[in-house]
């Protein structure tokens, strides 16, 4: 936080994620609701690990401090076994801080994360390559030290 603007900050969070589409029947109908073929679309499991730098305003209280941010992240996904993918994303996030004692905090915050991937050497059975939007909604709580 920066002594001239005690409102003012910079924080560096990671977080790292593992979304995934579990295996699951479809099938194709044409305009006559006739099915034209059906097939499986197997499970999908993807890791995400992020790393955010972002500017953050907050109220500068003793014991209560609300607090919004908002900054680039930087993004690492991996489908199975393939290369890993890096993205330029969004990351956004506000919540509160709560002093109990000394540095010691309890936080609850809501987060929400967006970034692009695309996976041109994911090979398996329906799967030839593949675009994703990654976007996740987090609701956070936990305990921290100010130092």
């Amino acid at each position: 936080w920066l002594t001239p603007a005690p409102f003012l900050g910079l924080e560096v969070d990671y977080l790292h994620a593992t979304p995934g589409d579990k295996q699951q029947d479809y099938w194709i109908t044409n305009h006559v609701r006739h099915t034209i073929r059906g097939a499986t679309e197997p499970e999908i499991t993807l890791r995400f690990d992020t790393i955010a730098l972002q500017p953050t305003i907050r109220y500068p209280g003793d014991t209560w401090q609300p607090y919004v941010a908002a900054g680039p992240m930087l993004a690492w996904g991996q489908y199975g076994s393939n290369p890993t993918n890096t993205s330029l994303g969004l990351n956004v996030e506000t919540g509160v801080r709560i002093v109990v004692w000394k540095g010691l905090f309890l936080s609850a915050s809501y987060r929400y994360q967006q970034a692009h991937f695309t996976f041109r050497e994911a090979k398996r059975e329906h799967v030839n390559g593949f675009t994703t939007f990654y976007e996740s909604q987090f609701a956070l709580a936990g305990i921290g030290w100010n130092f």
